[in-house]
Formats: C-alpha cells, sequence, structure tokens
C-alpha cells in the first residue's frame, strides 16, 4: 500500500474515534471529575464535548453519507496540502 495513502487511513481513522460519541462523553466526564481548579473553565469545556457529542450523534445517524463527502473531500484538500496531488488512494 502507498504510503501516501496509509497516511490518509490514519488522519480518516483518527477522526473516526475522536468523533465517536462514547468518546467525547467519556472525555467530558474526565474533565468535569478531574479538574479541580477552575470549575467553570472545565464546565465550560465539558459542556462544549457533550455538545459535540451529541451533534456527531446526530451526524452519524442521519446524515453520515453527506458529511462523509465532506470529510473525504477535506482530506483530499489536506493530504494536496502535504504533497499528494493526486488524492489518497482508495
Amino acid at each position: 500500500m502507498d504510503e501516501k495513502a496509509t497516511d490518509f487511513s490514519r488522519f480518516y481513522g483518527l477522526w473516526r474515534i475522536i468523533s465517536h460519541p462514547a468518546f467525547l462523553v467519556v472525555t467530558a466526564l474526565v474533565i468535569g471529575v478531574f479538574a479541580t481548579r477552575y470549575w467553570e473553565i472545565a464546565g465550560l469545556v465539558a459542556g462544549t464535548f457533550l455538545a459535540l457529542a451529541a451533534i456527531s450523534y446526530f451526524v452519524r445517524n442521519w446524515q453520515f453519507e453527506i458529511m462523509s463527502e465532506v470529510f473525504e473531500g477535506m482530506f483530499r484538500w489536506l493530504d494536496s496540502l502535504l504533497g499528494n496531488d493526486n488524492g489518497p488512494r482508495k
């Protein structure tokens, strides 16, 4: 497999993990529980992660194909910026 195509797979795989609602909810809970000094900031960050989890849930269930195309285009653009003019190979 081509090295640049493998790099694209890593980016996309990392995005799939980070955008998963369970990951975002667990991250929000960890921030909320272990932040002992700045509760206002921790609450804001945790709330942001929970909002992202909700958005991610709806995107995955109802508009996954549309968002997949958007992110695939975004990663193709990023890949072209990194020097691969052909985009990722499938």
